[in-house]
C-alpha cells in the first residue's frame, strides 16, 4: 500500500506555513522537509522521511 502524507490546507497561509505543515505531515511534529526549492526537491527523491519508491501527498482545502 503507497503511503499518503495529508498537508491540511486550513493550516497553509505562508510560505513558511506550507514548509512547517510538509514537514510535520511526512516526519512528525518539529519535522524538516526542506525550507527551499532545491531541498524540498531533495526531499521529495526520498530518504528524509518519505520513503525511496512510491508515495502520495493530499493537499486537503488548498484554496
Amino acid at each position: 500500500m503507497t503511503p499518503t502524507y495529508v498537508l491540511d490546507g486550513t493550516r497553509i497561509r505562508t510560505l513558511e506555513d506550507f514548509w512547517r505543515v510538509i514537514g510535520e505531515a511526512i516526519n512528525g511534529p518539529g519535522g524538516y522537509f526542506g525550507r527551499n526549492l532545491d531541498a524540498f526537491s531533495d526531499c521529495l527523491s526520498g530518504g528524509f522521511g518519505a520513503p525511496d519508491d512510491d508515495y502520495a501527498v493530499e493537499w486537503r482545502d488548498h484554496q
